[in-house]
Formats: structure tokens, C-alpha cells, sequence
């Protein structure tokens, strides 16, 4: 499932929303800039500037803090980025109506360290000398992002998501993990968001052989949720309309 949009429109301007997603944009084509300039030139930049697992406890903890940061804005090709900032500009908007330009950024940023040091401790990766170059760092915006769905859930439990429902061909050698969009659904966001968080909590305890950094997904997630929860002891939450599809 792919979410596409939510159901109704919204005329609020979320200015934080659409940087974030420029900052992505940006970094991401000053990254294939560098990488045209020789591997191991992309590499020293990584190693630079992306959170290095192997590094953590090791490191002068401003180096950590920083590069714990610049990794929220680093990707690793162009499905990576592009997911995320659809995923962003879906879920983003609506908790950054909530909580306000500035205090939706600070979140967003928390939400990214409590992602990333999530995998950190959950995750089994173990460093060796045997690691492949690249394979310690830990880039992406999506575990941010995963604190930004987990907040939705809370704010927007029964707003309906609409869906690009897809199926994969896995038996065709042509066409091997290409997925196909069949049908739009409306979906529940709570049921979208659950799906979502425990298919993470799965892969991450199950799957094996993948680059993808679950842990911090359902870190973010679970740390966006709780973050909001604490925000609403302070502001209560925004009144559920009847007809959403004429107001938001």
C-alpha cells in the first residue's frame, strides 16, 4: 500500500512541511554531484557528514550530535528519497497544523534522533573489520518521518488515506520486484498506521539481508506518538470533524 493523499482538502500552508522536503531535495542532488566524482570521494563525504554506527561511544559527542542530524537529510538513491518526502508531504502537514511552524520542526529533529538511537540499540548490527565500506552508516529521513506518522495517528485516527493499493510480480524474472498499482482505496488511518509500524516491528525482529534500518522506524514512531501524547496534556486535540471532505 502506497499512500497517496488524505481525504478532503486543507488550506493550511505548511512551511515547515515543504523546507523540509526542499533541504531533502537539495542534499540529495549535492550528493549525486559528489558521487560523480569518484566513489571513494562519495564515501569520505558519508563518512564525513552520515552517523556512523561504528562511531557512537567512540566519538566526540558534538561529532555524534552533528552527523546525527546530517543524517536525517542524506539518502541513498532515488526511491529512498522520494518515498520519504511523499510519505512527508501526506502526514506532515497535519501535525505541523497542530503544533505550529516552529515547535513541528524541533519535533520533526527529535523525532530523528530518537529514530536513529533506536537502531542503534535495538538493532543487531555488530561492527567488525569484515563490514563492507558504507554499511555502518545510518542515512535517511524516514525514521523522522515515522515519528511525524505516529503523531497522525493520535491527531487523525479516523481520517481516511487514500491508497495506491499495489501487487508485486515475483515470479516473472523481467519483471522481479516490480510493483504494480491495481486499484485506489480509501483506507483508515489508524489501520494504514498500524499495518505500517508492525510490518517494521516484523522485518526488524524477522527479516534478514536488508539495508533498511527498521528499529528506527518503529522508534520514530513509537517516540512521535508519545511525544504528541505529551504535547495534548498541554493543548487539546484538534475537535474530529463530521465532514472532513469539505473542511480540511
Amino acid at each position: 500500500m502506497l499512500p497517496i493523499g488524505t481525504l478532503g482538502r486543507n488550506k493550511y500552508r505548511p512551511y515547515i512541511t515543504f523546507f523540509l522536503i526542499v533541504i531533502n531535495l537539495v542534499v540529495f542532488v549535492y550528493q549525486m554531484v559528489v558521487q560523480t566524482q569518484g566513489m571513494d570521494n562519495y564515501l569520505g563525504f558519508l563518512y564525513s557528514n552520515a552517523l556512523d554506527m561504528c562511531s557512537v561511544g567512540v566519538a566526540p559527542v558534538g561529532t555524534v550530535v552533528r552527523n546525527g542530524l546530517f543524517s536525517l537529510f542524506l539518502h541513498g538513491n532515488i526511491p529512498h528519497v522520494v518515498f520519504n518526502m511523499v510519505f512527508l508531504w501526506i502526514f506532515g502537514p497535519h501535525v505541523e497544523m497542530y503544533l505550529g511552524h516552529r515547535a513541528f520542526f524541533a519535533f520533526y529533529i527529535v523525532a530523528g534522533y530518537v529514530a536513529s538511537f533506536s537502531q542503534i540499540l535495538l538493532g543487531s548490527f555488530v561492527c567488525s573489520p569484515t563490514l563492507v565500506e558504507g554499511q555502518s552508516l545510518l542515512i535517511g529521513a524516514s525514521g523522522a518521518i515515522a515519528g511525524v506518522m505516529g503523531a497522525f495517528l493520535l491527531l487523525k485516527a479516523n481520517a481516511k488515506v487514500r491508497t495506491l493499493m499495489m501487487f508485486n510480480i515475483p515470479f516473472i524474472r523481467v519483471l522481479r520486484g516490480v510493483m504494480i498499482p491495481y486499484k485506489v482505496a480509501y483506507v483508515s488511518a489508524g489501520w494504514f498506521l498500524v499495518f505500517w509500524v508492525l510490518n517494521d516491528v516484523f522485518m526488524a525482529i524477522f527479516g534478514s539481508g536488508t539495508n533498511t534500518a527498521h528499529w528506527a522506524h518503529v522508534g520514530g514512531f513509537i517516540g512521535g506518538a508519545l511525544i504528541l501524547f505529551v504535547v495534548t496534556m498541554f493543548k487539546p486535540l484538534p475537535a474530529a470533524s463530521p465532514f472532513p471532505e469539505l473542511d480540511e
